[in-house]
């Protein structure tokens, strides 16, 4: 969490910092333009899997500017851009800051440093959940997410939103959504980094809803990340509470060492015989020296008369 910090205060927006982060790659390793391929995704060795942000950063860039045509509502408004001008090293920080997490593959949070563009990174609320490294959400996306789906659901919504105000599609969608059943597939289907292909649309989608905005008029603004560094009071109390969550975090992570560490060493003095429990309490004690046939001990249990 203080890496999150440091990453939130330094590397957002500023497209100086963000140059440190060195997008390199003009093509993704193993031949061709690398159009047809898909981010490699790294694992370290606490089962953390990361997206190859040089390879993010030219799959985004070739979507944006040679595989886009229109996004899922039929405009061609060119995503990630704002009259014209090139906003994926941005995108690419918010980003950054939106999947740093440390859980490892099977979604579990490690005690690990986090790191920016984790695979497996989600967010719950009271409102939605959002996954993945475009951190795609369930609320506002959801008829986007069902629209680059496979079956009978998104055959629906699809079919609605070409005839439908999209208020009307997000209650049905919502609807939808309400099954288990189906509400599971949402999930997997975000969860899985091999529908990168989908999932980007679903983010073009999202950045020209608010690019377009009459209101908004900045693609950004549909990442939380971006809308709290630009409001200064949201921004300044978001990072108190990642420093007071980070506080609590190591004092749990301390307490289970402490403990682990106190549960070896009383282990360790019942194997020595220098200390036992009475059978019929859960408190341990101390051995004095000879005292060991006076208790009647074994395996660390006084058995009395």
């Amino acid at each position: 969490m203080v890496e999150e910090v440091e990453l939130y205060k330094s590397n957002m927006f500023n497209l100086d910092n963000l140059k440190e982060i060195k997008y390199t790659s003009d093509v993704i390793e193993g031949g061709g333009d690398g159009s047809d391929q898909k981010p490699r995704i790294n694992t370290d060795e606490q089962d953390i899997q990361t997206m190859n942000q040089d390879d993010l950063y030219f799959y985004i860039h070739n979507y944006a500017n040679n595989v886009f045509e229109k996004d899922l509502l039929g405009r061609n408004a060119q995503p990630f851009y704002s009259n014209g001008v090139n906003r994926i090293d941005e995108f690419m920080g918010i980003l950054a800051v939106e999947s740093l997490s440390n859980r490892n593959s099977t979604g579990e949070y490690t005690e690990y440093k986090p790191k920016p563009y984790n695979v497996n990174a989600s967010l719950q609320n009271d409102f939605n959940d959002s996954y993945g490294v475009f951190q795609i959400d369930t609320g506002p996306a959801l008829p986007y997410i069902f629209m680059t789906m496979e079956g009978a659901n998104a055959d629906d919504v699809r079919s609605l939103a070409e005839t439908e105000d999209m208020n009307i599609v997000m209650t049905y969608a919502k609807k939808l959504f309400e099954n288990d059943d189906v509400k599971n597939e949402v999930y997997s289907f975000l969860k899985d980094p091999n529908n990168i292909d989908k999932h980007i649309k679903i983010a073009a989608t999202i950045w020209n809803d608010h690019q377009l905005s009459k209101l908004k008029k900045d693609g950004a603004k549909g990442w939380n990340a971006y809308n709290n560094y630009n409001n200064k009071t949201k921004g300044k109390e978001y990072l108190k509470r990642i420093n007071k969550l980070d506080t609590a975090q190591k004092k749990v992570s301390e307490g289970k060492k402490m403990m682990k560490e106190g549960q070896k060493e009383r282990k360790r003095m019942v194997d020595t015989g220098t200390a036992f429990q009475f059978r019929d309490k859960k408190t341990w004690h101390p051995l004095k020296p000879g005292e060991k046939k006076t208790y009647k001990i074994k395996k660390g249990i006084a058995r009395g008369d």
